[in-house]
């Protein structure tokens, strides 16, 4: 009932995060009705027994506490959908709002008439926006989306749910489904859920994202900008929105942004907090960002990154310090040329460079594990391209794992250890060595340092080191 209120143009509706939070407490409806800037709120109740249900629904008046409309209805399970309907339109009458005849399509058009994959559906919404980076909590997300899909393939709200987890993966290089793959699924999804109901909102919005991660900026933002204009009342679309002006470096936009969204939703989820604190963040207000920062914190909702930075700017370096060793527990190879690589769609040069020097300054150091190398072990790039080029390198990462890297005179590579075979492409550009493994980190490369190692011997396979974005490998060459 929310999500088809919430696509008439003539009301404002507030997000089910906030309504929710006073569903079975013995409220006053005023309260509700001041504490939510809202003239109406909707009560009822649903029961099932069998194959039956009764809904029961009243509109009340938060001003004066007076009933608008009530009614109840008995029906059969497998009426629901048509009676949601009903009730919409009833509750649109009693509120005289006119409705346009693409409202009036909207609210009559049901995304699926299967329960089944409603009911997966459901399951999925309710678990990703438990917010895990899991790969074992994002994978059960991915497979309900999927048996939603499978049960009825013309379900555009579950295609477009999809296609937000599986772009929330790509970007973030979670483990649930290699690089390539989750950016795929993300474009196929979205593109279908677009097909199948050009009005999504969610599929605009997911859209605007990989965009954005594909530096396509003006695109991102009028698919975005898109995505609230077929849903001003989805507060989750203003937080896209936010974000795809953030990375096009219009931070005062995006914090407005961000701001539209908790009028709609004025009791959000712990993750709202933490866009709030990172949109206050690039727009310079470190005290005030702060707060919101750990508030998502403190609810497990990880925005550790823009919060070691905030305190940095703050000069709370101890605070920094703090945030940065939770970093590590997640991210133990953390360094600045991994924040460069993972946020590279920023558009300003100006601002990932602000967000390194914030880094810089919370403690995260330049290479992985703290590494540093002497500049006269440092190979030149004639050396570099002679061990590499037509060569296979032997030895071993950082934590111990065996590797075998063989690279081709024309710069193709092959990369296997004990866990994954991988191949791409490799090239010697400004001085460093630059990998692009289209399985690894992100589906991104990314460039480092091959140094001599002054104390490696061929026996132990470790004359060479070469420092990346994410790993430090010891090695030498095949004879």
């Amino acid at each position: 009932l929310i999500t088809d209120l919430a696509k008439v143009s003539g009301l404002s509706v507030i997000a089910r995060s906030s309504s929710f939070a006073y569903r079975e407490k013995p409220t006053d409806v005023r309260d509700v009705g001041r504490a939510l800037g809202v003239r109406y709120v909707l009560e009822g109740s649903v029961q099932r027994s069998g194959d039956q249900v009764r809904i029961t629904a009243q509109l009340i008046d938060a001003t004066t506490g007076r009933h608008v409309w009530a009614d109840r209805y008995d029906r059969k399970y497998h009426d629901v959908f048509a009676l949601q309907t009903e009730v919409i339109r009833k509750m649109v009458s009693a509120l005289s709002v006119t409705l346009t005849d693409a409202e009036r399509a909207q609210i009559v058009r049901r995304q699926t008439d299967n329960l089944e994959a409603y009911d997966y559906y459901l399951r999925a919404e309710a678990r990703a926006r438990g917010w895990s980076d899991h790969p074992r909590r994002t994978s059960e997300v991915l497979s309900l989306y999927e048996k939603a899909i499978a049960l009825d393939p013309e379900f555009a709200d579950a295609h477009a749910g999809l296609a937000l987890m599986a772009v929330d993966i790509w970007r973030y290089g979670r483990d649930a489904l290699p690089g390539p793959v989750a950016r795929k699924r993300a474009y196929e999804a979205g593109s279908r859920a677009v097909f199948l109901d050009p009005k999504n909102s969610r599929a605009y919005a997911v859209l605007a994202i990989l965009q954005t991660l594909d530096n396509q900026h003006q695109e991102a933002l009028k698919s975005a900008q898109h995505a609230v204009a077929l849903d001003a009342n989805n507060s989750e679309a203003y937080i896209y929105l936010s974000q795809v002006l953030t990375y096009a470096g219009r931070h005062a936009e995006a914090l407005a942004a961000v701001r539209k969204a908790f009028r709609v939703d004025p009791n959000p989820s712990p993750y709202f907090y933490g866009e709030l604190g990172s949109r206050l963040f690039w727009n310079r207000q470190y005290e005030d960002a702060v707060e919101p920062l750990e508030r998502a914190r403190s609810a497990g909702v990880l925005y550790f990154t823009t919060l070691a930075m905030t305190y940095a700017q703050l000069g709370r370096l101890d605070d920094a310090r703090t945030v940065v060793a939770e970093i590590y527990k997640r991210v133990p190879f953390a360094n600045l040329n991994y924040y460069r690589v993972l946020y590279r769609h920023y558009k300003r040069k100006e601002d990932l460079e602000h967000l390194v020097i914030s880094l810089r300054k919370a403690g995260i150091p330049e290479w992985p594990f703290g590494f540093e190398g002497d500049k006269k072990d440092l190979l030149d790039e004639n050396t570099m391209k002679t061990i590499t080029f037509g060569r296979t390198w032997i030895g071993r990462a950082a934590n111990d794992m065996p590797f075998v890297q063989q690279t081709t005179e024309d710069g193709k590579i092959a990369f296997r250890d004990s866990t994954s075979l991988m191949t791409g492409t490799v090239w010697i550009e400004g001085g460093m060595i630059c990998h692009d493994l289209p399985l690894g980190f992100a589906n991104r490369n990314g460039c480092g340092l091959l140094y001599r190692n002054p104390s490696g011997t061929a026996k132990q396979q470790n004359e060479y080191i070469r420092v990346g974005i994410a790993d430090i490998f010891y090695f030498s060459l095949k004879p």
